[in-house]
């Protein structure tokens, strides 16, 4: 339980801080920049480096404009689900699915 906190506090932190970096009035973009990743980034050594989390990485990288950086973690999910088919045994399969078509998708 405590594990699972952690790891959802990580994100949302990591989230709001990328948020605030777009607010106009942000002196201290930059340091914003590097604690929103630090927090993303502490999200996906907790998730164990993920699929969910690779994407999640890819969409803030997205998010701030910085495509080419996004299009490397997009690929990444890509081709670590590539192998991943259509499964009604669970909805963890279905949820891969979804990850992966929305990152062939961006």
């Amino acid at each position: 339980r405590q594990r699972q906190m952690c790891i959802r506090d990580s994100l949302c932190i990591g989230l709001a801080y990328l948020h605030r970096i777009m607010n106009r009035k942000v002196i201290q973009r930059e340091e914003c920049t590097i604690t929103a990743f630090t927090f993303l980034y502490r999200y996906y050594d907790l998730r164990n480096g993920s699929p969910e989390a690779i994407y999640n990485i890819a969409r803030a990288f997205h998010y701030l404009g910085l495509v080419n950086y996004a299009h490397h973690y997009y690929k990444r999910v890509i081709s670590l689900l590539e192998n991943v088919e259509q499964s009604n045994e669970s909805d963890y399969f279905n949820d891969l699915i979804v990850i992966r078509t929305e990152a062939a998708y961006n």
